[in-house]
C-alpha cells in the first residue's frame, strides 16, 4: 500500500489505529489558544510577514459580490467566523482556515475592488476602501477596529489533530484534505524560513 507521511503519522498507521478515533485524545497534545486581533493589527502582521496567507491555495476564490457581502458584514458589526492558524516554531502564523476572508480584507483595503450588490448599505455600492474615509459614518474605522478571533494551533499540534479540527469546523462544507493542508503548512514554513534567511543577510 502507498505510504505517505501526514505530520508524525503515516496513512498506514492512521488506518491501523483507526479504532482510536483515529488518535487517542487522552494521549495527544491538543494545544489551541484564542487570540483576538483588530483587523488593522491582523493586516499589519500580514504585511510584515508575521502572518502567512497564500491565496493561491484557496479551493475557490470568492467573487466580488461575495467579498463585498463579507465587508458589509464587517461594517455592520455582525459576528465573524474565527480564523484558524498554525504557529511555526519561529512564531509565525500560517492561515489554514479563513483564506478567503483574509484575501477579501487584504484586497479591499488595498483598493483592488469596489463594493457591489450590497443590500443593507446600498449607499456604499461602487465605493473603494479609500472612498470610505471621505464619507460620514467612520466606515474605515469600523473595519480597522473590528475584532476577529484567531485560534492558534501551537507547533506541538499533530497534523492529524488539525485535520480533525478542520473537519469539525467545516461541517456542512468541504474541509481541506490531508495533501492540501500539508501543502499550506509546508509553503508557510518555507516562506518563513526564506524570510529568516533574508533577515540574516
Amino acid at each position: 500500500m502507498h505510504k505517505t507521511t501526514i505530520g508524525k503519522i503515516t496513512d498506514v498507521e492512521y488506518k491501523h489505529n483507526s479504532e482510536l478515533y483515529p488518535y487517542d485524545p487522552t494521549k495527544t497534545d491538543i494545544d489551541i489558544r484564542e487570540n483576538p486581533y483588530s483587523i488593522y493589527e491582523l493586516l499589519r502582521r500580514y504585511k510584515d510577514g508575521r502572518i502567512v496567507a497564500n491565496p493561491e491555495l484557496q479551493k475557490k476564490s470568492w467573487t466580488t459580490p461575495k467579498k463585498s457581502y463579507f465587508i458589509e458584514t464587517v461594517i455592520l458589526g455582525f459576528p465573524l467566523s474565527p480564523f484558524y492558524v498554525s504557529q511555526t516554531r519561529e512564531g509565525k502564523l500560517i492561515i489554514i482556515d479563513g483564506l478567503q476572508r483574509m484575501s477579501a480584507l487584504m484586497e479591499f483595503t488595498a483598493d483592488k475592488f469596489n463594493l457591489t450588490r450590497l443590500k443593507a448599505l446600498k449607499h456604499l455600492n461602487g465605493k473603494y476602501f479609500s472612498d470610505l474615509k471621505k464619507m460620514p459614518g467612520a466606515y474605515q474605522v469600523k473595519i480597522e477596529d473590528r475584532k476577529v478571533m484567531l485560534y492558534v494551533l501551537k507547533p506541538s499540534t499533530d497534523m492529524i489533530v488539525i485535520n480533525d479540527l478542520l473537519r469539525r469546523v467545516n461541517i456542512g462544507g468541504k474541509a481541506l484534505n490531508e495533501t492540501e493542508l500539508q501543502t499550506i503548512i509546508e509553503i508557510g514554513l518555507r516562506e518563513s524560513e526564506e524570510s529568516l534567511k533574508k533577515e540574516k543577510l
